[in-house]
């Protein structure tokens, strides 16, 4: 069984101070906005997903066609072995770059403000990929912090995030590299899978 963390990066209190600066800052402007990160409780996910499969939605269709075409030379290019994917959802479109990653692959970092979601789909990434290293990170990556790390990062157009934000972030999130791996495979190898859901483990 292949090992699994979940790291929550932001305060308790985060979301609702957050929601309360966006609601002040966006509201006062002319056009009027919020995040689209507001989207994504556990329903907002499903719904998304549910969207992302109506024939007018054709984005996801086209990004998983060119994935399933040229993920092997993607992976052949960059040598990636840590993959930091910025709101990663359901994971669906990366899981062919993930195979064509393996077994070079360290380690698979989902980043999303939904947890329902990262757990979810760790679960159906695990359930047929037992060398796959997956460490979540319920995390508002528009914030940043300093990453270390031979890695690749993976950000879809249309996950619906702020299209500014996200490249501009990406840069800043934190990395798993080859050691960090590891050590979580000798922690679960203690523990048992899925001991680190909620705890903050490996170097972040």
């Amino acid at each position: 069984m292949s090992p699994f963390q979940l790291t929550r990066t932001l305060a308790p209190d985060a979301a609702s101070a957050d929601l309360r600066a966006d609601v002040l800052h966006g509201l006062s402007r002319s056009p009027k906005e919020l995040p689209p990160k507001w989207f994504y409780d556990a329903r907002g996910s499903e719904l998304f997903e549910e969207i992302t499969r109506l024939p007018e939605y054709y984005p996801t269709r086209a990004e998983r066609e060119i994935l399933v075409a040229r993920a092997p030379e993607i992976a052949a290019a960059t040598g990636a072995r840590t993959l930091v994917e910025l709101g990663s959802g359901s994971s669906e479109k990366t899981r062919f770059l993930i195979d064509a990653l393996l077994p070079g692959l360290d380690a698979y970092v989902p980043v999303d403000v939904s947890e329902s979601a990262l757990v979810g789909a760790a679960e159906t990434l695990l359930a047929d990929r037992p060398d796959l290293w997956v460490h979540a990170l319920v995390a508002d990556f528009t914030r940043g912090s300093r990453c270390r790390g031979r890695r690749g990062r993976a950000w879809w157009p249309s996950s619906g995030h702020d299209r500014q934000s996200a490249p501009r972030r990406a840069a800043d999130l934190p990395a798993l590299g080859p050691r960090d791996a590891r050590a979580g495979r000798r922690a679960a190898a203690r523990h048992g899978p899925g001991e680190g859901r909620g705890h903050a483990r490996g170097r972040l």
